[in-house]
Order: C-alpha cells, then sequence, then structure tokens
C-alpha cells in the first residue's frame, strides 16, 4: 500500500542530522502543512535539500518495494562487490597426475610446479541514469496526501527500473557472446518442447544432462583443457528457459507425472524473455559462470539554481563476464555437440629386458610395450597402459628340469626383477612370462603376453 506524506515526512526526520531534526517539525504533530512551511522557507534552503535527498536514497528504496518495481531476473549471478580495482582475475589450476610409489624414488627435492589457466575481466560497464524535478513539481507533492510517494516513484522508481532491464540485457547479450566467441556444448532436440512428447524429451535431456555435470569432465567447459575438467553439484546449477519452453514443461511433462517429485529438476529455474541463440530451447549453467561485480552503485545530486530544478544521476558502473572454466550446456534443435571417442586396437605386446644375462642379487629393469593402433590418425595420445602381471619360473640349463625358486625372486609393481642370491647355479634359466591384460570399453577383453628369459652367470 502507498505511504502518505505525513509518514515519509517523519521518516526522513528521524533519518536526518540533529540540526534538521532540531529545525524542522514533525509532520504528524503540526500538519504536513506546517512542515511544508518551513521547508520551502528561502532559509532552510539546505534543509530542504537534505530532504529530497533522504527520501530518495533512503526512503526511496523501502517505498518501492511496496510497488512491485522490475528486478533483474538475472541478479542471483551477481557476485560481492569490488571496491578496489577494476579487474578481476580467474585462475583455474590443472589437474595433477598420480604417480606410483617408488622405494628407491630419489627426487624428494624436485619441484612440482602446479600449471594453470587465467582469465581476465575488466569493468566494462559505466551508465548513468538521470532524472529531473523542479521545486514547483515538489510542492505540488505537498497537495495529495499520498503525492511524496508518487514523487518518490517518479523519481526512483523510473532509473533503478530501467538499470535493472539495461543489467538483465546486458548479461543475457553474454549468452550470445559465449556461443560466438567459444560455444557452448549443445544438447540437441529434435523439436521444441510443445507437447507431453517433446516436453519429457527435454525434461530427460535435462535431468540426464545435470546428472553427468556432478562428475568432472572436460567436454562442458568452453576451453576444452584435458587437465581442468569441470563440474558442479545440483546446488550449483540454474536453468535458463524462456516462458514458453518452461509452461510447456510444467503442463505437457510434469502435469502428467502421478510423483511430480521424481519428474521436477533438481536446481533453479530463471525465466528470461529470451536466449538470443535462434534454435535454442534453454540453457543449464552453474552459478559461477556468470562473473557479474558492481564496482560503483549510488546516486548523485545536482541543483540548478537559474532552473530551480533538481537532477538526480543514478550511477551504475559493473564488470560483466562469463567464465570458460566452469559447466553449462545449451539445450537447442541444432545439431548437438559431437564428441570424438579415441579407440585404441591393441596389435601385440613385447617385454625388453635390458640384460640377458643376470647374477644372484641382481635387479633387472623390464620394459613391457603394448603396441596398438589410435584412431583417429594423429591424435595426440599414447598408447596405455604399458602394464602387466608377471609369473616367474626356473629350470636348469636349455633341457633341464624346472626347479622352484624362492619368494626373493620376483618381479615388483615397477617392472623390477629381482633375483634371489641363494640357491641358484651358473647356467641356470630364469623365464618371466608377462600377460597385458586389454579391456576394450567397447569391445571384449584380450589378453597378450611376452616372454623373455636370462641366464645365470
Amino acid at each position: 500500500m502507498a505511504v502518505d506524506n505525513a509518514t515519509i515526512l517523519d521518516k526522513v526526520r528521524t533519518k536526518g542530522t540533529d540540526d534538521y531534526q532540531q529545525r524542522i517539525p514533525s509532520a504528524t504533530q503540526i500538519g504536513v502543512a506546517n512542515t511544508m512551511r518551513y521547508l520551502f522557507d528561502p532559509m532552510n534552503r539546505q534543509y530542504l535539500n537534505d530532504c529530497v535527498w533522504s527520501m530518495v536514497n533512503r526512503i526511496g528504496l523501502t517505498v518501492m518495494a511496496q510497488n512491485a518495481p522490475f528486478e533483474n531476473p538475472l541478479a542471483i549471478f551477481k557476485k560481492e562487490n569490488l571496491y578496489w580495482g577494476s579487474t578481476v582475475q580467474e585462475i583455474a589450476v590443472k589437474w595433477i597426475k598420480a604417480h606410483g610409489y617408488k622405494d628407491d624414488a630419489e627426487e624428494l627435492l624436485k619441484m612440482h610446479r602446479p600449471e594453470a589457466a587465467v582469465w581476465f575481466y575488466e569493468n566494462n560497464r559505466r551508465d548513468q541514469y538521470p532524472i529531473s524535478w523542479t521545486e514547483d513539481e515538489l510542492r505540488q507533492a505537498f497537495v495529495d496526501d499520498f503525492g511524496l510517494n508518487r514523487f518518490i516513484a517518479q523519481i526512483m522508481e523510473t532509473p533503478r527500473n530501467c538499470d535493472n532491464y539495461d543489467e538483465m540485457n546486458i548479461m543475457l547479450a553474454l549468452i550470445r557472446h559465449y556461443e560466438q566467441n567459444l560455444g557452448f556444448y549443445k544438447v540437441h532436440l529434435d523439436d521444441v518442447p510443445s507437447d507431453e512428447t517433446t516436453a519429457k524429451t527435454l525434461l530427460k535431456a535435462l535431468r540426464s544432462t545435470a546428472g553427468r555435470m556432478q562428475f568432472p569432465s572436460t567436454q562442458y567447459n568452453a576451453l576444452n583443457v584435458t587437465d581442468i575438467p569441470a563440474y558442479a553439484n545440483p546446488q550449483q546449477m540454474v536453468l535458463l528457459i524462456e516462458p514458453e519452453y518452461l509452461a510447456s514443461l510444467d503442463v505437457d511433462a510434469l502435469s502428467a507425472v502421478f510423483q511430480l517429485d521424481k519428474a521436477e529438476v533438481p536446481y533453479r529455474i530463471v525465466q528470461v524473455p529470451s536466449l538470443g541463440i535462434p534454435g535454442a530451447v534453454a540453457l543449464l549453467v552453474s552459478t559461477d559462470w556468470y562473473q557479474v561485480r558492481d564496482t560503483m552503485y549510488g546516486t548523485t545530486q545536482f541543483y540548478n539554481p537559474q532552473t530551480l530544478g533538481n537532477t538526480l544521476y543514478l550511477n551504475h558502473w559493473g564488470i560483466y563476464g562469463v567464465s570458460p572454466f566452469t559447466p553449462c550446456a545449451l539445450f537447442t534443435t541444432d545439431a548437438g555437440t559431437s564428441i570424438t571417442v579415441v579407440t585404441q586396437t591393441v596389435t601385440g605386446f613385447t617385454l625388453t629386458p635390458t640384460s640377458g644375462d643376470v647374477k644372484a642379487g641382481d635387479v633387472v629393469p623390464l620394459t613391457p610395450k603394448l603396441t596398438a593402433n589410435v584412431t583417429p590418425t594423429g591424435t595426440a595420445i599414447e598408447v596405455a597402459p604399458n602394464s602387466a602381471t608377471y609369473e616367474v619360473s626356473a629350470k636348469h640349463g636349455a633341457e633341464g628340469a624346472a626347479f622352484q625358486l624362492d619368494v626373493n625372486t620376483f618381479v615388483d609393481d615397477q617392472s623390477r626383477l629381482h633375483v634371489q642370491r641363494n640357491g641358484l647355479k651358473a647356467g641356470d634359466i630364469i623365464t618371466v612370462t608377462g600377460t597385458a591384460t586389454y579391456v576394450d570399453p567397447n569391445g571384449k577383453t584380450t589378453e597378450h603376453k611376452a616372454e623373455c628369459a636370462f641366464t645365470v652367470k
């Protein structure tokens, strides 16, 4: 409901300085007319300015909240204000690889510096919204019991609404900018949601994509850097969708489901007027995808004694950008993103020792090597894994009888043959059999064997 003049004037008086409270009387005690007489006294010009300034900057926000101003629906993505500096640096550290344990490692003092990718955001918005009024317009606002309420609405609501609307459009334009310069991961839809079948297809695609985004992957971030996987949990995800498509999702898909809790999307939904990309239906992003911060937000006021007019300036400066490191997916009727699958066809396995002769107590490194064809050709990936399980056997000479080795003859996890110190004779032959088991995720599991023999000296 609207707030009357007396309530607004007394609220201004409560928040005013001691000097203002002593000079300007309470409107509820002596009436609005008497308070108005004090304010418009030529000798009290300073207090009139203080009154208007307080109404606009302090009372305006409270009063306007009751008149339902336009709010930017994408404001949930905004980060904390940046009061010092005008640049934000986003750093994504590459993941590191696991290293096998070595009991004879001598690399304690080696530096393992992490690699990182960096993205910068700079202050790229400096907008100003001026609005003017004259003393006569202010005086007329006192004539009606609710005139000040409308006066504040004229001064405060219009710049704020325009600012919020412009900010929404700036953030929506970044969606198109991202697609043109970096490119979204696209999930193909046969058609836009308009009936039960297409709406359920979208719902299924949303839930499956959101589920996969919880696991580290490089396919959902724009840079597609192998060592910087991106992921987000459902609490961090936001779905941007146009109203027509959300209506179909609600009416055609969810209303036909008996258990809504099993079908509803587990993340926040924000309606936007347009995604700005032909064929786009919805956009699933992380809350960290938008990098939006205010560097200055406030009002200034100027009084022109020649025209007896006041001009208020709403100043809004900020940083607006989108992150290439966070996961996002665009649901569209255009072609979906094609992920190249690297396949490896194993052709054999070799086991190469550094020496063919051994002595009691020797440690001999072995080199297991898997040979394979990798497609597509030219892929910057090595054939792997070069690992195997080992069996060790022995016999007395080339035609001699087999005998049992003790537990001190074995091949460790670094593919090194350890030879026992006792129980061996010159001419004995130790045979190591390596078995590489290749598990093809898209085919069958195959075993490949290789042998190497050592003569005891």
